[in-house]
């Protein structure tokens, strides 16, 4: 047990907030994961880093999970693993991914148990897999995408081609010099010249011998990057590569032997496409000006959203693709935090703060932009908006937006002084985001309809206008509303007292110093006057952090990683940073060693 864990008068107890978060049964499970790890990683400071290191390390990650027998025990001692893999070696982490998750969920989702060979390969280590959608060109969005794949029926065969540069597969890990196969997305063409839509494939690219690429594949590494550099990225091609029909992932959609298209599974599918139907549209109208998104469609409007058939499937969309950008800002942000309280101290490798600055901006970058989501996230909101004003009941199953019915009573409300105390509390803090989501929805549908209506502006441009400064923050604003409320309600259910008091604490922490955000909102909108609001949010964090600057550093503890996975000086469970500095320091060199050292080379 650490130094951190015996800290007397501590105002809760490790062990019950631990249990409270992870459940018991987890924390079990974790303790013989790094019984595992200890044994391969204790102790070092400047590990070995480089693809061969990655390459044993995914494998070691195999067998350690293959040695399990019961399946449902498998699952979960493998997921926990890969946990601490990201933080061990993030390159093995995302090889480990692609290819035993990515890969092997996308054959089990969209395949047949005559594909189920291939992730039993997997498995057993006999193969590496990954996952090929996003092309140089095009990223990934799926209308643009021109990898293609032509059916020849005397043949029976499909033939890939990369018709430009642009639609080179790129970014895939695995693909520079380890992937065996591939899940590769292409547009799929009759002989005839039909189109059929876009399809998944599984594809072998390599001989999983010699790791030479097949006649008709061509593949490169992608060097040197921002962080990440041990990960094995490429860029694949295809020139006229043959693959047999059975690579075609059919469950729901295939190829008859005569050259027919045929859907499989109307009712699953059409509930699949019903997210991609979302996304693509809005895509769509960010390269084609003259396209109107989905969510201002009258059908889409009066029909989908209110039916109960797709609520959730559009509530799960707002929430993920707004908690997406709220994440990555926060760990995008909370690394440069890192890097500025940490100092001079912070630049040097053993830190472990610059692997986590490029290995957190390269991950946060290779996942996309957010502008997109932030536009689907808000045209989701201003619909919702026009439902409230013609008072037809908005009731999504999360209940995450469903303060929208009393939006005329939450929009006349105004700050009122209380005591500290009141305004401390959640509800109170909730309250106010309410507040704001409803203040920028109003704000935001107001100006979608001038610049739209009055202003005569293309809806793209409209959009565009009103996503740069209310649209945006009313994103994040939904979802910190719907986080802090979750947590509250998951908080309320903790069964001990005084771990529900100090996560109460952080919580309220959390939602007023995200609040404070806002602040001009407030005041532009009338719903504070004066100093106080603004006084009263500034006091309010700033005793919340004297009350839980006694108990900051086991609250980290909670969930910081062993000393040994994350590997770094300045995050060690130990109170004395500098004692550790110095003792693993090397190479001292004295005067007479400098002068013995001049001398011989002169």
């Amino acid at each position: 047990m650490s130094e951190l864990t015996n800290v007397r008068n501590m105002s809760f107890q490790l062990k019950q907030l631990k249990e409270c978060i992870f459940s018991k049964e987890t924390l079990d499970v974790e303790e013989k994961i790094l019984e595992k790890l200890a044994e391969r990683f204790y102790g070092c400071y400047n590990r070995i880093s480089g693809s061969a290191q990655t390459i044993d390390n995914y494998f070691f990650y195999l067998e350690t999970v293959n040695k399990i027998q019961d399946e449902q025990y498998k699952e979960r001692f493998g997921t926990l693993l890969l946990k601490y893999f990201l933080a061990i070696d993030p390159s093995a982490a995302a090889m480990i991914i692609l290819s035993i998750v990515l890969f092997t969920r996308a054959i089990k989702f969209f395949g047949t148990e005559d594909h189920a060979k291939y992730y039993k390969a997997v498995a057993r280590g006999e193969i590496i897999g990954t996952l090929c959608l996003t092309e140089v060109g095009h990223g990934s969005d799926v209308k643009l995408l021109q990898t293609t794949a032509t059916y020849l029926i005397d043949k029976n065969e499909f033939v890939l081609n990369t018709p430009s540069f642009e639609a080179g597969k790129c970014w895939s890990e695995n693909i520079g010099v380890l992937a065996t196969h591939a899940i590769v997305y292409a547009q799929l063409y009759m002989q005839g010249g039909k189109y059929c839509g876009l399809v998944p494939f599984v594809v072998p690219i390599r001989n999983s011998r010699t790791l030479l690429p097949y006649p008709g594949v061509a593949t490169c590494s992608l060097g040197e990057k921002l962080g990440f550099n041990q990960g094995d990225h490429g860029l694949l091609v295809f020139q006229n590569y043959r693959i047999p029909k059975e690579s075609l992932l059919n469950k729901f959609a295939d190829v008859t032997r005569e050259g027919g298209f045929v859907i499989q599974d109307h009712s699953r599918l059409s509930t699949a496409l019903f997210e991609v139907l979302i996304d693509w549209k809005n895509r769509r109208s960010l390269h084609k000006l003259n396209v109107t998104s989905i969510h201002t469609y009258h059908r889409f409007k009066d029909r989908i959203v209110p039916c109960s058939k797709f609520a959730k499937c559009v509530e799960i969309h707002l929430i993920s693709s707004s908690a997406k950008c709220l994440f990555t800002n926060l760990v995008r942000d909370g690394t440069s935090y890192c890097l500025e309280a940490c100092g001079t101290l912070a630049y040097l490798a053993i830190s472990g703060v610059p692997s986590l600055k490029y290995i957190s901006e390269s991950a946060c970058t290779a996942e996309g932009t957010k502008e997109i989501l932030v536009q689907q996230v808000s045209n989701i909101l201003i619909k919702t908006w026009r439902m409230a004003l013609e008072k037809r009941e908005i009731m999504f199953p999360m209940n995450s937006i469903n303060f929208l019915n009393h939006a005329t009573e939450i929009l006349n409300s105004t700050f009122k002084s209380q005591s500290s105390a009141v305004h401390l509390d959640l509800e109170s803090t909730l309250g106010h985001y309410k507040w704001l989501v409803c203040y920028l929805l109003k704000s935001s549908y107001e100006k979608l309809h001038k610049c739209f209506n009055e202003e005569g502006k293309e809806l793209f441009w409209a959009m565009h206008d009103n996503q740069i400064y209310f649209a945006k923050e009313l994103t994040y604003a939904y979802i910190e509303h719907y986080v802090i409320q979750k947590v509250s309600f998951y908080i309320s259910k903790m069964p001990h007292s005084s771990v529900k008091s100090i996560l109460d604490k952080l919580l309220s922490l959390y939602a007023l110093w995200s609040l404070h955000n806002y602040v001009t909102f407030f005041y532009q909108g009338g719903y504070a006057a004066g100093s106080e609001f603004g006084q009263f949010l500034e006091d309010a964090i700033l005793s919340l952090c004297q009350d839980l600057a006694s108990d900051a550093a086991l609250l980290t503890n909670a969930i910081a990683l062993p000393d040994f996975v994350f590997s770094s000086v300045l995050g060690q469970n130990t109170q004395d940073v500098y004692k550790l500095l110095e003792n693993i320091t090397p190479n001292w060199t004295d005067a007479d060693d400098a002068n013995k050292k001049l001398n011989s080379k002169l």
